[in-house]
């Protein structure tokens, strides 16, 4: 067991848990249970990977974030101190075991956290899964029903991304979007910042530079503004450019002198575009 929240991702956490599955004993017979948000999800998966080099896990996720993201595909790692997730592994879970009846027992700030990537994936999916997300926030978030078939399609459209790209080496990438900007704003608030805070940070912010370049309608930002908003999500990035280029220069999406970028055109499409990185510090200002 791990303390909760990001700052608690990192190496000496990482051996504890190799340490305490080598007391175990575990064996290469045995499989690791994760049970946890994206913080043990992500640290769990990546000792499983790592511990006798391999063994199978399988996740249980408790918050939303994890149910319809971090859980799924097979992205583990650590942070290190100059960035999120800059040591890790792909090791696929054997099973994903979900039970939406947990998400009654989260803080109503990580459960708003979540939401952040559910509004993601609606940006990605189109409708009607964005709509379907406007009308649970506007029916207060209470709707367990509706939240089920969410998650579910969510999950589902992660699966189906995953499975056509593994090791994050083409479209997988489209579900970084809002995550460049949003990891370096989680970073530089020292991690105060929830993960699903800081992404809507990114997803606003990333919208209104597609909007200002032509890419995307200003309407797709406007809309999903309020929709954060009403979510209770943080919408304005607080950081100077400077200082989230400093950090993003260390982004392990970073390609030597190029960084590809998540970029909504419209609802429902969402493509890839390579900048510079001189580009990106002129887009960040």
């Amino acid at each position: 067991m791990v303390p909760p929240g990001e700052s608690s991702k990192n190496g000496a956490s990482f051996l504890r848990i190799l340490e305490a599955m080598a007391e175990i004993p575990l064996t290469r017979t045995d499989m690791a249970a994760v049970l946890g948000g994206g913080v043990p999800g992500d640290m769990g998966g990546f000792a499983a990977a790592t511990y006798m080099r391999g063994i199978p896990v399988v996740q249980i996720p408790t918050t939303l974030l994890a149910m319809v993201d971090s859980a799924i595909g097979g992205k583990t790692g650590i942070d290190l101190s100059a960035g999120k997730n800059l040591a890790g592994a792909f090791h696929e879970p054997v099973m994903v075991y979900t039970d939406t009846s947990l998400l009654r027992t989260l803080p109503e700030r990580e459960f708003r956290s979540g939401m952040a990537e559910v509004v993601k994936y609606g940006l990605i999916c189109g409708e009607p899964l964005f709509s379907m997300t406007e009308a649970f926030a506007e029916g207060g978030c209470g709707d367990f029903d509706a939240l089920e078939k969410i998650i579910d399609i969510c999950r589902e459209a992660k699966l189906g991304i995953v499975e056509g790209d593994v090791t994050d080496k083409g479209k997988r990438q489209i579900l970084n979007l809002g995550h460049t900007a949003g990891h370096a704003a989680e970073k530089a608030s020292g991690y105060s910042l929830t993960h699903g805070e800081a992404v809507s940070m990114g997803l606003v912010w990333i919208l209104t530079k597609a909007a200002d370049a032509g890419l995307a309608p200003a309407e797709l930002r406007d809309r999903t503004a309020k929709l954060l908003g009403k979510i209770g999500l943080p919408t304005d990035m607080p950081f100077a450019g400077a200082e989230l280029f400093d950090i993003i220069k260390n982004d392990k999406k970073r390609k030597g002198n190029f960084i590809d970028l998540a970029v909504p055109e419209d609802l429902g499409k969402c493509t890839l575009k390579r900048v510079s990185m001189e580009e990106l510090r002129e887009m960040l200002g």
